[in-house]
């Protein structure tokens, strides 16, 4: 887990335009990372699952994971803010984004969720991404996932100097790992390119 000098990542006022489908950019690079990094399928719980499909006749959901990357003010790498962008190529209309914010430094932290489309990279503040590549669940179950990332716990973290936006993102992806979506290479390779791109031309 990455450590950090203090938690800095206010209430960032992200300028997006408005609701779109999945980008080409998405299709192309999301379809590449699915080949590298795609490798467990998180099935019910009540069923064991083994590979290939356990049962050939359910159908199956791709989930795709984006890291978008903000600067921040001022632009330390620690002060850099960091969301999970969730779709579907079998659903163009499912689109998620989860973050952790606060008003001001010191003040209790919150899980922000937006159930719409939102092209990330056209915000003022859009630095960089990282496209972690996917998971596989059962049709229809595309916000299990999602809703793993989103419960991380957030109460009294802000009394946690070094805890912020990147460690809440860093901590779901730790979640999807201990729950079968993935494995702990892939975790481990996505937290070594995102601490990369938070590092790129930083202040300091």
């Amino acid at each position: 887990m990455l450590g950090y000098p203090k938690a800095d990542c206010t209430a960032i006022k992200l300028l997006v335009g408005p609701p779109v489908g999945q980008t080409e950019y998405e299709t192309a690079n999301i379809a590449a990372d699915l080949e590298i990094r795609s490798s467990s399928f998180k099935g019910p719980s009540a069923c064991p699952f083994t590979w290939p499909w356990a049962k050939p006749n359910m159908s199956q959901s791709t989930v795709c994971i984006t890291l978008y990357i903000f600067r921040g003010t001022p632009d330390f790498y620690f002060a850099r803010h960091v969301l999970a962008y969730f779709t579907s190529p079998e659903d163009p209309s499912f689109h998620e984004t989860v973050h952790a914010q606060h008003e001001d430094e010191g003040d209790p932290w919150k899980v922000d969720r937006i159930h719409r489309g939102v092209d990330w990279a056209l915000s003022a503040t859009y630095l960089s991404h990282v496209n972690v590549g996917a998971v596989k669940v059962w049709k229809g179950r595309e916000m299990d996932p999602v809703n793993v990332v989103a419960g991380i716990p957030v109460e009294g973290r802000e009394r946690m100097s070094d805890w912020n936006c990147q460690t809440f993102i860093l901590e779901g992806l730790q979640a999807l790992v201990s729950e079968g979506y993935q494995t702990q290479e892939w975790y481990d390779a996505v937290e070594g390119e995102l601490m990369d791109k938070l590092l790129d031309g930083c202040v300091g």
